[in-house]
């Protein structure tokens, strides 16, 4: 069980009625020695006629003594830990979580608990990069729960469905046709990085796994409040799970880290939103060099030319030590204009006879124009049309960042923790900030005036 009297990080301090009053009753039980719950305490003495009164005098006296030295302090606790500990969607047990594009084909809900070993990268020395946190959420149940209140959460795994939508079947084709480049010239001097949102960065590491070998680092659970929509990049991992499992079977392969796009969206409020984002794990300089890697693939969403903020350091340290790094757009990877395109049938995993190409440059003819935009192959290649597109990413280079790598709008919040409520007296956690119905401060259904 995770120790709920670990380090916390004081946030502010309240004097609330509400919150006083569940301090000092649950204080005063645990000094009478009782083992009961504050809501079967408060049947029993409602039920026990005039000695109400007294009792009622009694707990008077004693928040009249105690009430400074029990107001319960606001801290802030790691949101994975207090997960870990409560559960998944613990501070808002009577919500959930929904799917767009929720996927037609059988599921095998049992197998939600092999995800983090089928996910797994089969070369050893990934595995150290390997970040499995997110695909262990399913089958993980609460170690704890709130003594005041014991919350029924309904497991992960009876939650999750697995999507399929248009934007993954895009990017899975895109991860095809780099695999096709990176297969024809056997490159094992490049690590490729996908950045793109969770589910499109899960479908184009599927649609690569044929020449490159997926490395995971989602480092955070679903919440139904979650400022990072965790929850559809766990069910894109859920659908594409039997082909994952495959890939585990192919050899050794360049390593393709997956990264999730929205780890750091924008956190406004503590009452509404659920901070489970988190720090990317990226591989070093030293790493990298061990494995012969002296290149670097940055793949992005859309026309952008620069990396994501809190890869900037590192690819700063990459260029330091001689990895070169450049930067291609997922959409430098199209399908040939004035083709059928794919029927859509709902389903990758299920053959048909339609399958649409993608290539770099959107045709057969500039698909091999990708080793003159980034001249890493040291083999000859097909000759190839320049494609017609803006493609500013092969003259990228990492240049020092000046804004602060996470921007909050909440000053002071560390990176992923929660508002927690504390007792003062015993240590123990009353509830999250988050549930503003919760029975610690039943009183007035609110906090703070937010």
């Amino acid at each position: 069980m995770v120790d709920d009297k670990g380090a916390f990080e004081r946030e502010e301090v309240t004097s609330q009625p509400g919150i006083i009053g569940a301090s000092w009753w649950q204080a005063s039980l645990d000094e009478l020695g009782a083992s009961l719950t504050r809501r079967r305490a408060i049947g029993l003495a409602l039920g026990a006629g005039g000695a109400v009164v007294g009792f009622g005098a009694l707990i008077a006296l004693i928040a009249h003594g105690c009430s400074e030295q029990d107001e319960p302090e606001v801290l802030r606790k790691k949101s994975l830990e207090m997960q870990v500990t409560y559960g998944w969607n613990f501070g808002a047990p009577q919500e959930s979580v929904t799917f767009d594009g929720v996927s037609t084909l059988p599921f095998d809900r049992s197998a939600l608990t092999r995800l983090a070993s089928d996910l797994r990268p089969r070369s050893a020395r990934y595995t150290g990069f390997y970040t499995p946190t997110l695909f262990e959420s399913p089958s993980a149940r609460p170690l704890s729960s709130f003594v005041d209140e014991p919350e029924t959460i309904v497991p992960l795994d009876q939650v999750l469905m697995p999507i399929f939508t248009p934007s993954m079947r895009r990017a899975y084709r895109q991860g095809e046709a780099l695999a096709s480049l990176v297969a024809e010239q056997s490159l094992s001097t490049a690590l490729v990085i996908v950045d793109l949102d969770g589910p499109e960065s899960v479908a184009f590491a599927a649609g690569a796994s044929e020449a490159l070998e997926p490395l995971f680092t989602f480092g955070n659970w679903p919440h139904p409040r979650g400022v990072v929509k965790a929850h559809r990049t766990l069910a894109a991992a859920a659908y594409f799970q039997p082909l994952f499992a495959k890939a585990q079977q192919r050899g050794a392969r360049p390593a393709l880290v997956v990264l999730d796009r929205q780890r750091s969206s924008p956190y406004r409020d503590d009452a509404t939103q659920f901070d489970n984002r988190y720090l990317p794990l990226v591989p070093t300089p030293a790493a990298l060099w061990q494995w012969g890697v002296s290149h670097v693939l940055y793949v992005t969403q859309g026309p952008v030319d620069r990396e994501s903020p809190d890869l900037n350091q590192t690819f700063l340290a990459y260029q330091a030590t001689d990895i070169e790094v450049k930067l291609v757009s997922a959409d430098a990877f199209a399908p040939q204009s004035g083709v059928p395109q794919e029927v859509d049938n709902g389903s990758l995993l299920v053959p048909t006879n339609t399958r649409v190409r993608y290539f770099y440059g959107g045709n057969p003819s500039t698909h091999n124009y990708f080793w003159h935009d980034y001249p890493w192959s040291k083999k000859p290649t097909a000759a190839a049309v320049e494609p017609n597109t803006s493609r500013p990413g092969r003259s990228y280079h990492a240049v020092a960042d000046g804004p602060s790598v996470h921007p909050q709008s909440l000053a002071g919040t560390a990176l992923g923790t929660v508002a927690m409520a504390v007792s003062r007296q015993s240590g123990r956690i009353m509830g999250p900030l988050l549930n503003r119905n919760g029975s610690w401060n039943r009183s007035d259904g609110s906090y703070g005036g937010g």
